[in-house]
């Protein structure tokens, strides 16, 4: 999973926030089998409420006619949807991952 798109500055402060973002994701995401070998890349769009819900449901970015892309977008949403609140992010910098991209 890598991060491809974080609103705001990209400075050091953005990225230790990206990086955090990434880091609670990888342990809410559960890949499917198979899903690795076959280097399948699901791109999740989704953005946050200052108190680090969801606001609305995330949007898958590609698409592939392979059924295991369908279930990897769907593992790569749920990932998003379970791991909330995303409450330990900086009120301070709301504007840095109020909006997020996200390679799973």
């Amino acid at each position: 999973m890598t991060e491809f798109n974080l609103s705001g500055n990209d400075d050091g402060v953005a990225a230790t926030i990206a990086d955090a973002i990434m880091q609670r994701l990888a342990k809410c995401w559960n890949i499917p089998p198979g899903a690795r070998e076959a280097q399948i890349s699901v791109k999740v769009h989704f953005q946050l409420n200052p108190n680090g819900t969801v606001s609305g449901l995330p949007q898958v970015l590609n698409g592939s006619a392979d059924p295991l892309f369908a279930a990897t977008a769907q593992s790569a949403v749920s990932a998003v949807m379970d791991c909330q609140p995303y409450d330990f992010l900086p009120q301070d910098k709301y504007e840095l991952w109020q909006d997020n991209g996200v390679n799973f």
